[in-house]
């Protein structure tokens, strides 16, 4: 890779080296080392161990340093977090504070956090990240710990965006002494954020539950952190009664930020353990709950209409299975709600109806159903290997490169949690190509733009000197204002000179991440093909199933259509009957009803009713219950009142 210095004019140089000799008298251009320890500094403010900060790599920012963190380091390490320094001068300044620090543990693990954050704000994370790994295996002591807890909020804040970039090994065994040094409330919670994020990845790697209680314990005593914790858990045990506890307790609580996006996880958690324990109600409640933004709507819909049918709320679920295939949800893999719908029609004795929705399911599903059993059928490496290929085409659209894909599998492909988060750092090693680019660029251009302006400076300064000593006596200093001029040619050349000396050490930085980048994204692609291809094979599965059992519903249809055909014929007086109280419900939902036409139950047929939406943000169907009004009818015949 071209280096930044190469691309500095041999003219420029030449002049500036002479400038530079030309100043040397008067100790303008010094050593940069001996420079920043002749430098004259103000005190620390604050007597404390070691350097610190609060909301590392967040927008609010501030560290407080310790006696050895000079005042001109401060300075600049504060101006380079606050975005007033680049970061180029960032990224030079911290090699030239590591230069210099070899003796001192705080001052050089300072650099190295100084240099990762650079490249974190330069969108080069995963060499931040590396970088921010490397901080926390040093050795501890006491004067560097607050700038390794600093370092691992850093790394947690990288993982809450990109969620692939999670704690390597070496940092999940030093979480429980990092909990031990811990004294700051400030310190405890980035390091109980740490522990939840440890937590989900355990969960999710399928982690022997020895490691989840370890993981737990360090939690202990540690509020909404140990509540999560302990939800996590108790779900990947199947223990309801554990997940209805911590679920409650933590939605009771006042929910940090961080925390916030994990809510609609929490009410499907909940909805599935009350479910389970047949709380049908309170599973339809947090169902229900679920943000109509969430990457989960349609695993919870389709759930919402298996409550509402074990809760005998029939005209809810087959509002809920209409609402799955109205608008954008019409698209989405939700096998289980025609088939919902047909056991709720069945039950309100809509005998037409349910099969239509049986008839639905067999047309919508049929070409999903075949685009997996010809995968199934393909050899298990090339069916697999191609999934990811496949899944960026159906995301593309691309009018002269149709997928082939039905958006019914595809929209679950690119739903998956796994796809989405490895996705995000492809692009992301993809975007740092061209952020390696930009600051190698950015790096000539600014040493050729303060090389330039040491040269100007050098002349005017030269002939301000040149001036004054023609009016200067014996004993005399310079000006103040020449001093101050020359004060700050000093400081370019010292930045010119980090920056000179930096270049190599960038140059080498680049390289090694171009190299890895591309090994990096081939594992990524691997993981997302092996969560697809299981994906694909749940789908077909759960299509046969769903078919075989439909199969047992349309057989119960038609008996029961059986009976009702001979139970009309045996009284005739009902279809009038029926027709009226059709009316006198469409009467009283009338202020209530959403008006969305005559609903489908299925392709063929326009059966069904009106569907309205509820202070809950459901849907219920008006959908006349057949089998009441036959028992309204022999109620009435019998000479009972209408009610």
């Amino acid at each position: 890779m071209k280096s930044p210095r190469s691309s500095i004019p041999r003219m420029l140089l030449s002049r500036l080296w002479v400038g530079a000799l030309l100043l040397a008298p008067l100790g303008v251009f010094a050593d940069e080392k001996a420079t920043e320890e002749a430098s004259v500094d103000e005190p620390a403010t604050l007597q404390q161990p070691g350097s610190a900060a609060w909301d590392a790599c967040g927008p609010g920012e501030r560290w407080t340093f310790s006696d050895d963190v000079r005042a001109r380091w401060r300075e600049e390490i504060e101006r380079s977090i606050g975005k007033s320094y680049s970061n180029v001068r960032g990224f030079s300044g911290a090699l030239a504070l590591r230069r210099q620090s070899t003796t001192q543990p705080e001052l050089k693990t300072l650099a190295e956090y100084w240099m990762a954050r650079s490249m974190l704000d330069a969108k080069m994370t995963h060499i931040a990240h590396r970088g921010f790994h490397a901080i926390l295996q040093i050795p501890p002591r006491k004067r560097i710990r607050g700038i390794q807890f600093a370092a691992l909020e850093c790394l947690s804040r990288i993982q809450e965006k990109f969620p692939s970039l999670g704690h390597q090994p070496e940092v999940r065994r030093l979480l429980p002494q990092l909990v031990a040094d811990a004294k700051s409330p400030e310190h405890r919670e980035v390091v109980n954020y740490a522990l939840t994020q440890l937590m989900r990845d355990q969960v999710a790697e399928n982690r022997p539950k020895s490691e989840l209680k370890q993981t737990l314990d360090l939690l202990k005593g540690q509020g909404i952190h140990e509540a999560f914790a302990k939800l996590l858990y108790s779900a990947k045990l199947s223990d309801h009664s554990g997940v209805i506890n911590e679920g409650q307790r933590f939605l009771a609580e006042k929910i940090p930020t961080p925390y916030k996006r994990f809510k609609d996880t929490t009410h499907l958690l909940l909805s599935r353990s009350f479910f389970s324990t047949e709380n049908f109600d309170a599973a339809a409640n947090h169902l229900q709950l679920v943000s109509k933004a969430s990457n989960e709507l349609t695993h919870a819909l389709q759930e919402l209409t298996w409550a509402f049918l074990q809760a005998e709320k029939y005209p809810e679920a087959i509002g809920t299975a209409m609402n799955l295939q109205q608008g954008g949800l019409r698209n989405t893999f939700a096998p289980e709600a025609p088939m919902v719908m047909a056991m709720a029609l069945n039950e309100v004795c809509q005998y037409p109806s349910s099969l239509g929705a049986i008839g639905s399911f067999r047309k919508t599903y049929e070409m999903p159903y075949k685009w997996l059993e010809g995968w199934v059928k393909e050899a298990p490496d090339a069916s697999q290997s191609r999934l990811y290929k496949e899944a960026v085409k159906f995301l593309a659209k691309r009018k002269d490169q149709p997928s082939e894909v039905p958006s019914r599998v595809g929209t679950e492909w690119v739903r998956s949690p796994v796809f989405i988060a490895h996705q995000g750092e492809i692009n992301l090693l993809m975007d740092s190509r061209e952020s390696v680019r930009k600051f190698s660029a950015a790096a000539s251009a600014e040493q050729n733009k303060v090389a330039k302006a040491i040269v100007d400076d050098w002349r005017n300064i030269k002939h301000l000197i040149q001036q004054a000593r023609t009016r200067m006596k014996p004993g005399d200093t310079l000006p103040g204002r020449i001093r101050s001029q020359i004060a700050d040619l000093r400081y370019d050349i010292k930045v010119f000179q980090r920056m000179w000396m930096a270049a190599p050490v960038w140059g080498a930085i680049s390289e090694s991440h171009l190299e890895r980048a591309p090994v990096m994204e081939k594992r990524l692609v691997k993981r997302i093909n092996e969560d697809l291809s299981e994906r694909s094979l749940n789908m077909y599965t759960q299509i046969l199933e769903i078919a075989e059992n439909n199969q047992l519903i349309e057989v119960e249809i038609y008996n029961g259509a059986s009976q009702d055909i001979i139970w009309q014929n045996a009284h005739p007086e009902y279809k009038e009957l029926a027709k009226e109280l059709k009316e006198e419900t469409r009467r009283k939902n009338a202020e209530r009803v959403w008006d969305w036409g005559r609903a489908p139950a299925h392709a063929e047929e326009h059966q069904g009713g009106e569907i309205w939406e509820d202070e809950l943000g459901s849907f219920r169907a008006e959908m006349v219950n057949n089998c009441e009004s036959k028992d309204k009818y022999l109620t009435l015949m019998r000479g009972g009142k209408r009610k």
